[in-house]
């Protein structure tokens, strides 16, 4: 009886937060004005820029909302092999401003530029928003169920009003650009590859220190505050700054293949030494870096299944460690600098050949 009770509730939950993260929306910045009818589920990549790593329509993908999967692999989140159809989608925009902000980089060769780059950038940008707004509904959704909120979960909430509140930041400068058609408040990096990354990714998200370990920016302090439970006084970090943030995605088009990053002007003092020890990352461990980048800080990641299937056991655990560390805490965590040092690639290679930028100093 109390199997079935379990599986009711696991059920129930997974619907609440399916349908949480179906929610329908516009995210243009003139919506609801000249909205098409319809709010299309359109991918944060693009199925162009990742069919080249399909096998047979499917991909391998990390899904965090589903339960029923965390389930099944005992309670570690691990990729499963979907259609295409399935990867990274959401209810971000109506058909007529999807196409309207997209097609540029969907329906022609995608170039190394800073329009191009802004483009993948916003697309990013709009899903990570997306999913906060929905995680801080989440929680109301889950309470309204009859389901009781622990403590992690009232913790979890919080971060992700927080996170909404940093992200309405970043909102007003790319709306900005988008409202006046203009991309001068940006910066990118876009990194070419000979070979297709077998990893796919967009994301939104901060990097506090450099690719050899070095601390670049700290948006935090230590306060002493009373806990209203305890009545104690305890230290607890609270932030003192706008975190500074970026985009990525990696793509390939028409067979051209990238890692693009985007940022606000505004953050050039943060990424610029950040993603300049990068570029001057020995080239065979570049694409290691880039990895251990996406699945540290990514949400919606892409795998090839030729390309993970051909993995050792261990070198998927170290990789799934590294997607979803709670989950696997028994794990040794992974460092960047792990990742570094040495020659030889331990992943794998796409064998950079070209690096664009209007702000990073290019060491050849």
């Amino acid at each position: 009886m109390r199997k079935k009770s379990v599986d009711l509730s696991i059920h129930k939950l997974n619907r609440i937060i399916t349908n949480t993260f179906k929610r329908k929306t516009c995210m243009h910045p003139e919506a609801p004005k000249e909205c098409s009818k319809s709010i299309i589920n359109s991918h944060t990549i693009s199925k162009c820029h990742f069919s080249d790593i399909t096998r047979n329509g499917q991909i391998y993908f990390y899904n965090k909302t589903n339960l029923y999967q965390l389930e099944q692999s005992n309670g570690k989140f691990q990729p499963n092999l979907v259609g295409m159809k399935h990867a990274s989608v959401f209810y971000g925009f109506c058909g007529k401003h999807d196409k309207e902000l997209f097609s540029p980089i969907e329906n022609s060769t995608f170039k190394p530029n800073i329009v191009h780059c802004f483009i993948a950038g916003y697309r990013a940008f709009s899903r990570q928003l997306y999913d906060k707004n929905c995680s801080v509904k989440l929680y109301d959704n889950i309470k309204k169920s009859g389901f009781k909120l622990n403590i992690n979960c009232i913790a979890q909430q919080s971060a992700a009003l927080q996170d909404v509140e940093q992200l309405d930041e970043d909102k007003l400068i790319f709306n900005k650009a988008i409202k006046e058609g203009n991309t001068d408040d940006f910066s990118f990096l876009c990194i070419e590859f000979k070979k297709i990354p077998n990893l796919m990714v967009t994301g939104f998200f901060t990097l506090g220190s450099d690719y050899k370990g070095r601390k670049i920016c700290d948006t935090s302090s230590i306060v002493l505050k009373e806990n209203i439970f305890s009545g104690k006084i305890i230290p607890v970090t609270q932030l003192t700054n706008k975190i500074p943030m970026t985009s990525v995605m990696y793509l390939s088009s028409r067979g051209k293949h990238y890692a693009v990053f985007c940022w606000p002007k505004t953050d050039d003092k943060t990424f610029k030494p950040i993603l300049e020890s990068l570029q001057r990352t020995k080239k065979s461990r570049i694409t290691d870096a880039l990895i251990y980048t996406a699945l540290v800080h990514c949400e919606n990641v892409i795998l090839s299944p030729d390309w993970w299937e051909s993995l050792s056991e261990e070198k998927q655990e170290n990789l799934n460690s590294l997607a979803h560390p709670t989950t696997h805490a028994e794990n040794i965590p992974i460092k960047i600098t792990d990742l570094l040092n040495g020659d030889d690639p331990i992943y794998d290679d796409w064998e950079p050949i070209a690096f664009y930028s209007d702000t990073i100093d290019i060491k050849e």
